[in-house]
């Protein structure tokens, strides 16, 4: 039953598209809009923590394009430079919600903290999606969203936005999860969709621990088993 409304898709519209349900979509789009800003406040409460970690640890950075000037002044400057800027931002965004300046700083102080916390060799990918919305939200007109009778173009321009960072997430995932399946049916190396993949992670767990996993030889016995879970 649960495949089949899958399969199905969503359900069609019960009833025409009224002034009065664009303008109740359209609400609930700036809400969207500042809901956001209040996930960033907290969000670079934790990547401040992190930030200022960097202060004093002599890291060896290398720098991505938007941090390319923290060797000019230093981590440690640059550290407290970025984390001052980040909350900051999130602050001046829920004060103005809808005016673009903050939201242009918002988005500008992620790329630089998501940019300096990845200039040491590698990337972590959980921050692309919170990056992309911050940019996105650019697109939403400046001003309250409408909540009188107005044209369905004014409603549109607050709309749009919301479903492009919908979909921009769901673009991501989807791809993210094809690539990794792709490479479990013809693996390259050992991912997280290969055979081997849980036996490997159940052994090295074995050998870090010392302590045998209540599973872990059943695992290993029975690639047909362990694949799927």
């Amino acid at each position: 039953m649960i495949i089949k409304t899958y399969l199905r898709g969503p359900a069609a519209s019960k009833g025409p598209v009224t002034a009065a349900s664009l303008r109740e979509a359209t609400r609930l789009a700036g809400w969207q809009v500042q809901a956001f800003y209040l996930f960033y406040l907290l969000m670079s409460f934790n990547m401040v923590r992190s930030v200022y970690a960097l202060v004093g640890s002599g890291q060896i950075v290398d720098p991505l394009w938007p941090v390319a000037w923290v060797p000019a002044v230093g981590l440690d400057t640059a550290a407290y430079i970025i984390g001052l800027a980040m909350p900051a931002a999130a602050l001046a965004a829920l004060w103005r919600p809808y005016a673009w300046w903050p939201r242009l700083l918002v988005a500008v102080s992620l790329l630089q903290g998501a940019a300096l916390l990845n200039a040491f060799g590698s990337i972590n990918h959980y921050m692309h999606y919170p990056l992309w919305v911050a940019w996105l939200m650019l697109l939403a007109p400046a001003g309250r969203p409408p909540v009188g009778a107005t044209s369905i173009s004014g409603h549109m321009r607050w709309l749009m936005p919301i479903f492009v960072a919908q979909v921009a997430m769901a673009l991501f995932y989807s791809l993210s999860g094809a690539y990794k399946f792709y490479f479990g049916l013809f693996p390259r190396d050992v991912s997280s969709f290969a055979p081997l993949a849980l036996p490997l992670l159940v052994m090295s767990r074995w050998q870090e621990t010392g302590a045998a996993p209540m599973l872990g030889q059943f695992f290993a016995d029975n690639l047909a088993i362990a694949w799927p879970a």
